[in-house]
């Protein structure tokens, strides 16, 4: 059965949600199109006061990019974590189904995922650099290998077979980094259904 479309307001901008587009006020993005997403919470403190920001973002090469900032000046924390949640439901139930299959598909048929600057998931594993200058180290880690948790906002990469390996990628700043679990399952999936 299909979901309820989204469709709410933030002050005086318009967010929709459906199974076809994400449109925020005269900016649209169908979701065919759609090559990342992100979203996250961020809490600022400055000098002892507390703000934080509910933060969502769309991107296609066609169409660009879609911001939305569910925390207002004078807007409560409560109704902005509640048009958050929203449309992160929204993004789960009408856009992450569509574009986990394209990006899995892509990265099992040999395109790479730039998650972050030194962070690239390929149909092999993840290729990661870690360290700085003369420190610097190339690691490439084996799907099969491949660890990694959520929390503090970050995903954390691991290797369950080099206890020294770990980087992290930010939820918020970098593109599909939510949907990293999801994404590695489908190109799990896609290279299984490939074997002769």
């Amino acid at each position: 059965m299909p979901h309820p479309n989204l469709l709410l307001k933030i002050r005086s901008d318009t967010v929709e949600v459906t199974y076809d587009y994400v449109r925020y006020n005269s900016r649209t993005i169908p979701v065919g199109e759609i090559t990342g997403v992100r979203f996250g919470v961020l809490a600022v403190y400055t000098n002892g006061m507390k703000d934080v920001y509910y933060t969502v973002g769309f991107k296609s090469a066609r169409h660009g990019k879609i911001r939305i900032e569910c925390k207002r000046f004078f807007r409560s924390e409560k109704k902005a974590e509640a048009d958050f949640q929203a449309i992160v439901i929204a993004i789960y139930q009408h856009v992450v189904p569509s574009l986990v299959f394209r990006i899995s598909t892509d990265i099992a048929s040999g395109t790479p995922l730039l998650l972050a600057e030194n962070c690239t998931l390929t149909n092999q594993g993840l290729q990661a650099i870690t360290g700085e200058l003369f420190w610097k180290k190339h690691h490439q880690v084996p799907l099969s290998e491949l660890r990694f948790g959520f929390g503090a906002g970050l995903v954390t990469f691991g290797s369950s077979q080099n206890p020294k390996f770990k980087t992290q990628i930010s939820l918020r700043r970098d593109w599909n980094a939510v949907l990293l679990k999801e994404i590695v399952d489908g190109v799990v999936d896609q290279l299984r259904r490939r074997k002769p």
